[in-house]
Parts: C-alpha cells; structure tokens; sequence
C-alpha cells in the first residue's frame, strides 16, 4: 500500500496525476530508475551515461522532471565559467516509486 505523509486527498491525486505524466515515456522511466538505484545524486553526464543517450534528449527529460517537481536539480560552481549540475528524485516522490518500480 502506498502511502503520502500528511498529504491531503488532492495533494495525493496530483502527485499520482504527476507520476503517471511522467511514466508516459520510456526514457523518463529510465531516468527515474536511474535516479532510484543510486547512492546519491546523480551528474548529468553521469546519468547520459547509464540510460545512453545523447545528452539533448536527457537535457530536455530533466527540465520536465525538474518543472514537474520529480527531480531535484543541484548546481556546483567549481570557477566563474564551470559549473556541474547534479539530479536526485524528491523525497516524496522517491517513496512511491519505489514501490511501484
């Protein structure tokens, strides 16, 4: 049984709404996965790495998980011109999927 801390019945809807948006394709699937099974955050070029694909089509996954409220995005300047941009699932979130992955 899955269940939401404290989450009210709409809140618990439009985090199911928000789930079932995101598990429409097979690449957000994998990210997800991904994401899950990992020790900590994940780099972008780390995860383009484990799903194999080319990095547009991850940058563009990402922005859709991170508007939805899914993943959260870390950013680390390491210089004035380098920057590394880390991912992990939202807690929340995190806890349903790993039930229903």
């Amino acid at each position: 049984m899955i269940a939401v801390e404290s989450a009210s019945s709409d809140g618990y809807r439009d985090l199911l709404h928000k789930l079932l948006k995101v598990l429409e394709t097979d690449l957000r699937i994998q990210v997800l996965i991904q994401l899950l099974s990992s020790d900590g955050p994940l780099s972008f070029r780390a995860l383009g790495r484990r799903v194999r694909v080319n990095y547009r089509k991850l940058d563009e996954v990402l922005k859709q998980l991170v508007n939805l409220g899914i993943v959260e995005v870390y950013t680390v300047r390491v210089s004035q011109d380098k920057k590394y941009r880390f991912y992990s699932l939202n807690e929340q979130y995190a806890r349903i999927l790993k039930e229903l992955l």
